[in-house]
This record gives structure tokens, C-alpha cells and sequence, in this order.
């Protein structure tokens, strides 16, 4: 008995390190697989991923949290709140000031010094006090 043991087991070590078993059965997943996919009998060449579609920043544009005045005068109102702002008393934003919620595209119509600049978007004309090089930094 121990002998028929003895060639059951040699056997079974032998049917394990054969290629066919080691790649498993047919729907399975097998310790190695050679070329090509499963089941399709040849190798077929593999398709290249379609490329990354990479849409450039906006520039110039006004970040969430730029104020957007409707006129250059509001602009002023603001920023000289600004002046007397603490943090128990935040500078009040006038009736026509805008906080801009989300990446926006601009273009620049004019400067009146570093911070104040009239600028255009898709929806509204206004003046900003962000800061907008002529080149994106």
C-alpha cells in the first residue's frame, strides 16, 4: 500500500510540473499563461490605449474666490473696506462685487495699476483686483 502511495503521489508531482497543468483548465485562471489572449489560438497584437485628450488651463482667468465687481468704482468700495477689515469685522462685499465660484476664463480690456483690472468673461464685463500677469506664470 505504501508503495501504490508512493507512485500516486510522484505522479501527481509530475502532472503538476507539466506546462499543461500548470496553466490551468480551460475558464480558469493558471499559474502561467503564455502569449496571446485566452482562448483566442493566436496572438493577436495588442491595441495601443486611445491618447490622453489634455485640455490647456485658461489664461488669463479668475480663480474661486476672486472678487468680480460690476463697476471699477464697487472695486474701490471693496477694497478700501479691505483697509479696515479685521477679523472679528470682514471687509463687506458691495451690491454689485461678485465672489466667482469656479475657474473662469477672461480676457483683459484694461489695467488701471496692478489691482484693479477690467476684465471679460463669457457671462459679465467687471474689474478684479486679482492678480493677472501678462504671462502665465
Amino acid at each position: 500500500m505504501s508503495g501504490a502511495r508512493a507512485a500516486l503521489l510522484a505522479g501527481a508531482i509530475v502532472l503538476a510540473a507539466t506546462p499543461v497543468f500548470a496553466q490551468g483548465l480551460p475558464g480558469q485562471g493558471g499559474l502561467h499563461q503564455r502569449g496571446g489572449s485566452r482562448g483566442s489560438g493566436a496572438n493577436a497584437p495588442a491595441t495601443a490605449p486611445p491618447p490622453l485628450k489634455v485640455t490647456p488651463e485658461p489664461w488669463p482667468r479668475l480663480d474661486p474666490g476672486a472678487i468680480m465687481c460690476g463697476s471699477e468704482d464697487g472695486l474701490k468700495d471693496y477694497q478700501e473696506g479691505l483697509a479696515t477689515a479685521t477679523a472679528d469685522s470682514p471687509a463687506p462685499l458691495p451690491a454689485d462685487c461678485r465672489r466667482v465660484l469656479e475657474r473662469t476664463a477672461v480676457s483683459i480690456v484694461q489695467r488701471d495699476g496692478p489691482g484693479r483690472v477690467q476684465v471679460k468673461s463669457a457671462t459679465r464685463t467687471g474689474w478684479t483686483d486679482a492678480w493677472l500677469p501678462d504671462k502665465q506664470p
